[in-house]
């Protein structure tokens, strides 16, 4: 019997969407937005008319223009978030004089400051401002702007600002700028994704003791504010169970999504291992986080669901709210919903899903590294991986998976085969990208999983735990300090383990090679991947 064009649109289309609708966003950048938003709803109300009156006589053209229809959904949302943006500082307000461009003003800190070098960089919200220009004060007032400090001086200051203090400087505003080190990232259009107005160079600081009116700041920065003071605390309850330094750092990044204290050193050899993703929060470690969970709600219902869900999304917020993180946060709670409804579960479908939320929510999103990475090296696992057992001997692949009692050795080696192929699966579907942004590729990536995938593992739900170990011992007077320090001695332990081995893979020989390419290099190479994938998925019909 042969499928119709409609079956097959109906068996997986909210991947198709998500592509359609990503390329809309595309689209609208590449051509500057010269078109209005009257047009686009034109535009786009009229191919949904169309398909909707061609539904049932034409299924082809109905699919097609149902994409068109998506596409242009996608160019209207992407300008409707352009036009609806927080405006940033017209480019004329810095060709003032500098005495007009040196404002007094009172900010809120978001977090805790980042050293570069011998400059620390903050995130801060413009609670008031004194400046006498007015268009200077309605363009910052409530609003977030990356903040830079000289370290020399002002290290004791520095180091006492959290979450949440309030700080009055005198500082002079500055547009965003791009980073010089790596022209492919538009680091300037990922700080105005982020709400970012304008950036600043603090001239003259001191922490302020007045309480600070946040009426003018936007609910979701003072939600921003307080999810960052709840990491604060958790991470200071790593610290009273004695971990300090580099295994500080990793827990930190690895639990609570905070990178700041990892250092520069540390970054490259997890990099050139091929493994800097784990020290990234990511869909990994919210799985991690997941199966803990399940373990809590053993029995499955919608009550239990929900409770899920809403512990999922505020560990989200807690930990910074990373792209991959929130990709991972959306399928969950998609596949919950689906599973609820007692629907029918499409990896593919719940992959498309939540990527329609992401870039519906935030179309530019699309432009992120992190989006980029996150859904490409999904997309790799769930296309890839569950052909990779074809690369096996036939017989090997009878033994592994079509007799019943298997000894656990073999067991073992299936197990550590399935590793080896969601990595290789991963690093085909981001290589391209990580070579164009980075410029390298390391070679051992496959060595290095198969240590820190496992010892992921053991961190994760360990570092969670000597938090609430420790939260206890700290708000009942000292009791379970002891398991607090044993738990925090067992999980520094494991960490250093990991570093050393992190340095002797990075320090191997063509560790990390150069592989410089450009766009259309990029282009080309994943048309090759499709093309794999397509053939694969045809070659395995017919193997079984």
């Amino acid at each position: 019997m042969r499928t119709s064009e409609r079956d097959i649109i109906h068996t997986m289309p909210l991947l198709r969407y998500a592509v359609a609708f990503a390329a809309g966003i595309a689209m609208s950048e590449v051509l500057c937005h010269p078109y209005t938003l009257k047009s686009l709803t034109a535009a786009m109300l009229g191919t949904i008319a169309c398909a909707l009156l061609l539904n049932r006589r034409h299924e082809r053209l109905c699919s097609i223009l149902l994409l068109i229809s998506i596409f242009t959904v996608g160019m209207w949302r992407a300008t409707y978030d352009v036009r609806s943006a927080p405006q940033l500082m017209p480019a004329e307000h810095y060709a003032l004089r500098p005495n007009e461009m040196l404002t007094r003003s009172t900010l809120c800190a978001m977090g805790e400051p980042s050293i570069h070098g011998g400059i620390s960089t903050l995130e801060a919200v413009v609670v008031s401002s004194d400046s006498g220009n007015a268009n200077i004060r309605s363009a910052i007032n409530g609003q977030k702007i990356r903040v830079s400090i000289m370290r020399e001086g002002n290290e004791d200051f520095l180091d006492s600002i959290r979450a949440g203090s309030n700080l009055d400087v005198v500082m002079l505003l500055r547009p965003l700028s791009s980073l010089g080190k790596n022209m492919k990232f538009d680091y300037s259009r990922w700080l105005r994704s982020h709400g970012f107005v304008c950036s600043a160079f603090v001239r003259t600081c001191h922490t302020s003791h007045k309480i600070a009116d946040m009426t003018a700041v936007a609910w979701k920065i003072k939600l921003c504010i307080t999810a960052r003071k709840i990491r604060d605390k958790a991470a200071a309850c790593l610290r009273h169970a004695g971990i300090e330094g580099d295994a500080f750092a990793i827990a930190s990044a690895m639990a609570l999504g905070d990178k700041n204290k990892i250092s520069s050193d540390i970054r490259e050899e997890y990099s050139a291992a091929g493994v800097a993703h784990i020290l990234a929060l990511s869909g990994m470690h919210l799985t991690i986080v997941i199966s803990v969970l399940m373990v809590i709600f053993r029995r499955r219902n919608l009550l239990t669901s929900i409770c899920l869900i809403a512990l999922i999304w505020c560990y989200v917020v807690i930990t910074g709210m990373s792209l991959s993180v929130v990709r991972a946060a959306c399928m969950l709670t998609i596949w919950e919903l689906l599973r609820n409804i007692q629907r029918e579960q499409n990896s593919l479908n719940v992959l498309g899903g939540a990527m329609l939320l992401m870039l519906a929510f935030s179309p530019d999103s699309l432009w992120d590294i992190g989006f980029q990475l996150s859904y490409a090296a999904v997309l790799g696992i769930l296309i890839f991986t569950p052909h990779m057992d074809m690369l096996l001997p036939h017989a090997i692949r009878d033994r592994w998976y079509g007799e019943t009692n298997i000894p656990w050795h073999t067991k073992t080696i299936r197990s550590i085969w399935g590793v080896c192929a969601v990595s290789i699966s991963a690093q085909a579907a981001t290589a391209p990208l990580a070579a164009y942004y980075f410029g390298s590729l390391p070679l051992y990536f496959l060595l290095a999983n198969m240590i820190v995938v496992p010892a992921a593992l053991f961190i994760v739900p360990m570092s969670l735990l000597t938090i609430t170990v420790s939260a206890v011992s700290l708000g009942i007077t000292g009791i379970l300090h002891l398991p607090a320090i044993v738990c925090g001695k067992v999980l520094a332990f494991v960490i250093s383990i990991q570093n050393n081995l992190m340095h002797l893979i990075s320090s191997l020989p063509a560790a990390s090679i150069p592989a410089d390419i450009t766009l259309i290099q990029v282009c080309a190479v994943y048309v090759i991947l499709i093309t794999i994938a397509v053939y694969l998925g045809k070659k395995s019909k017919t193997w079984e």
